[in-house]
C-alpha cells in the first residue's frame, strides 16, 4: 500500500507524468485507487482544494482513497508533532498534511510517496522523519516501478 503527498501527487500530475501526455498512468493510477493499493491522507485533499485545479478535482472523484484522521491516527500525529515539532511550518501555514500522511502510512502500514527531499536536523522533512520513525519512503516514479507498472 502507498500512501501519497501532496508533493507526490504534484509530481505525477504536474511535473512528470501530466494525464494529457500520460493518459495510461493515470489509468493505472485508478485501478490501484479502487483495489486500496493507493490512499491519500484528507489533510492532502485540503491541501490540494487550495489549488482547486484537474489534480483536486480527479481526486475529488476519487475520495474512497482519503483515510480519515481517526483517533489512533491523530494519536500518531499528535507523538511525530511532539517529536518533530518544525515539520509543519505554523508560520507559513504549510506542510499541514506531512505529519498525516506519515500517520497514515504508520497507522496502516503503507509506503509513504512523496516528491520531498531531505531537510535539515532544524527543519526536518518527510524523508527524514520517515528514516527515523523506519517508515518507508519513495518518490512518484519509485512507486511506479514498486506496483510493476509499465507503459
Amino acid at each position: 500500500m502507498h500512501c501519497i503527498d501532496t508533493s507526490g501527487w504534484l509530481d505525477g500530475w504536474t511535473r512528470h507524468y501530466p494525464r494529457d501526455v500520460f493518459p495510461g498512468v493515470w489509468d493505472a493510477i485508478e485501478e490501484k485507487v479502487e483495489t486500496g493499493e493507493i490512499i491519500s491522507s484528507e489533510e492532502v485533499y485540503v491541501e490540494l482544494a487550495k489549488q482547486d485545479d484537474d489534480l483536486h478535482e480527479w481526486i475529488k472523484g476519487r475520495k474512497q482513497m482519503l483515510v480519515a484522521p481517526e483517533k489512533p491516527i491523530q494519536e500518531i500525529v499528535a507523538e511525530l508533532l511532539g517529536k518533530y515539532p518544525r515539520l509543519v511550518d505554523t508560520l507559513k501555514n504549510r506542510s499541514q498534511a506531512d505529519p498525516f500522511v506519515i500517520a497514515t502510512a504508520m497507522f496502516r502500514k503503507a509506503t509513504v510517496v512523496t516528491g520531498e527531499l531531505h531537510g535539515t536536523p532544524t527543519r526536518p522533512r518527510i524523508p527524514d522523519v520517515c528514516d527515523a520513525e523506519g517508515v518507508r519512503c519513495i518518490n512518484f516514479l519509485q512507486m511506479l516501478r514498486k506496483l510493476g507498472l509499465t507503459f
